[in-house]
């Protein structure tokens, strides 16, 4: 059987494939959308456009996507993009 290394420690394919299978339902069951909008330059922040990623919103805007992100992620002063995650959650009663 092939072993591979993994962080220093070794493993054969059967746990790894198994590792990767269990992360991949655990994934699942956090799912989490992101989205990417533009907003205004006011008090009130309202949207302009929003995208499913950096790029494509920086397409929308005439804008790069380094631009994009820079803004997003800019600490202290708020920038025209914002990146907001979306918790879905599958246990919701109806």
């Amino acid at each position: 059987m092939k072993r591979r290394k993994n962080d220093g420690n070794y493993a054969t394919e059967r746990d790894m494939d198994r590792r990767l299978e269990q992360n991949h339902e655990d994934h699942h069951d956090r799912r989490k959308m992101i989205i990417w909008i533009e907003v205004t330059k006011d008090e009130y922040e309202l949207p302009i456009a929003v995208a499913d990623s950096a790029g494509e919103l920086a397409n929308l805007c005439g804008t790069t996507k380094n631009a994009v992100m820079s803004s997003a992620y800019r600490k202290g002063r708020k920038g025209r993009f914002r990146r907001v995650d979306i918790q879905e959650n599958d246990d919701v009663d109806t």
